[in-house]
């Protein structure tokens, strides 16, 4: 597709540098994570979403230490981000707790839509 701009045929977003579970890292870990994940993109001029995908879906379960790396977040520039829960947002109030849904390559259409309407009997 020489004739097309790459960016309108693919999105790229944040998924950590060392794609590690940042339940288990600290606050500078993941600091550094966050940093040389949006570093490393901006250094070879790949354009992305202002938005994280927790690796493994998870995030610290420490009240103070999820605040932390939220503001983290805020700090870099980046909007929202999204953990596994296989569900469909209903509302939105923290906008760094964004559920998602397991879609597979083995899903039929009919399989999608029913997740995308919360119909899915989803067992995982």
């Amino acid at each position: 597709f020489p004739s097309h701009d790459s960016r309108a045929l693919v999105s790229f977003g944040l998924h950590s540098h060392v794609h590690r579970s940042y339940q288990a890292m600290t606050i500078e870990e993941i600091t550094s994570d966050l940093q040389q994940n949006i570093s490393y993109l901006t250094e070879d001029g790949i354009p992305f979403v202002q938005a994280f995908a927790y690796p493994y879906g998870k995030r610290p379960k420490n009240k103070a230490m999820l605040k932390l790396m939220k503001d983290q977040m805020k700090s870099a520039g980046i909007v929202a981000a999204f953990r596994i829960g296989n569900r469909l947002n209903r509302s939105i109030s923290d906008a760094y707790e964004l559920q998602r849904l397991d879609i597979r390559g083995t899903d039929t259409p009919e399989d999608f839509r029913k997740k995308l309407t919360g119909r899915a009997k989803m067992f995982f």
